[in-house]
């Protein structure tokens, strides 16, 4: 991958959103970004470039910056709550931020193409993503944009 692309590709990661201090100075707090939604669907666009290579370099330097954890699960506890939130208009901003998750997740969680050179960096990579989704708390949002979608 490209030195430019990749610089924008992490500047994205971090614009998602961050940690910050509580006042009392226990464990911080998880704040997404001013544009979060979008960060993740230029994400997006780039993660669409693996699809012609099969050392999926995009993927590769999304999981050695731990994007899934440090920024995609705790984004969506945090939008679990505002999904909830007394004002339609903060409901609204959590579902969009939820689906563009969803969308990075999809090609991360792709298969791996057994074929390719870096077969046991990917899986692992899989792993990773694993551990960090496979939570109640993580999952819900995607459990709750079911529902409302089934409702009659």
């Amino acid at each position: 991958m490209d030195e430019q692309p990749q610089t924008h590709l992490l500047a994205l990661c971090g614009a998602i959103g961050g940690y910050e201090k509580t006042r009392d100075g226990g464990h911080g707090i998880y704040v997404p970004g001013y544009q979060a939604a979008e960060c993740l669907r230029d994400i997006k666009r780039y993660l669409r470039q693996d699809e012609q290579d099969k050392t999926r370099p995009v993927a590769q330097l999304l999981s050695e910056q731990d994007l899934v954890k440090q920024h995609v699960a705790p984004l969506l506890r945090v939008m679990r709550r505002q999904m909830d939130a007394p004002q339609e208009e903060d409901r609204v901003i959590a579902r969009k931020i939820v689906r563009a998750c969803l969308e990075v997740l999809v090609p991360l969680t792709w298969p791996v193409d057994l074929t390719a050179a870096s077969v046991l960096t990917q899986i692992q990579a899989l792993r990773g993503y694993k551990v960090g989704l496979a939570k109640p708390d993580v999952l819900a949002p995607f459990l709750t944009l079911v529902v409302e979608a089934l409702r009659v």
